[in-house]
């Protein structure tokens, strides 16, 4: 995982392909609020994404209900994220979590990823759960 509130915060080890759609993302963010934008990346398939480095989303990480009571597929589920777009040419999902109106992450999760958790899947792509948004403009 990495979290980046700061454009130095990217690191060599982010793919070269998704460092310019980042570096756009966060001064889009940036120039429309005073609150620093918080970026959450999840790139390596490896990655428990339902532990604990995913808590500030729920119990269960990426895959939690909003009101952490159900999990995924369950009657009941609510995604906690606002909307979920999928960028075909980066092979990135791309999620908002707000905290509060103010505050919140933007999450980015390879295709892979997703591809190797079937749970992550239905709750970034079911119908029952918002389906895809269009993606968010870069400025």
């Amino acid at each position: 995982m990495h979290r980046i509130s700061h454009r130095n915060h990217i690191t060599p080890d982010i793919p070269d392909e998704l460092t310019d759609f980042i570096i756009r993302r966060f001064d889009s963010i940036a120039q429309e609020t005073d609150v620093p934008p918080i970026i959450i990346c999840a790139f390596d398939p490896e990655e428990d994404i339902s532990g604990p480095a995913y808590a500030f989303v729920g119990s269960r990480g990426l895959v939690s209900d909003m009101y952490d009571e159900h999990e995924p597929g369950q009657t009941g589920f609510v995604r906690p994220y606002e909307w979920v777009s999928y960028h075909e040419d980066l092979q990135l999902y791309e999620m908002l979590l707000l905290q509060d109106p103010d505050n919140g992450y933007w999450i980015l999760v390879k295709t892979d990823v997703v591809e190797q958790n079937e749970f992550l899947k239905w709750v970034l792509t079911d119908e029952s759960q918002g389906g895809l948004s269009e993606p968010q403009p870069l400025y």
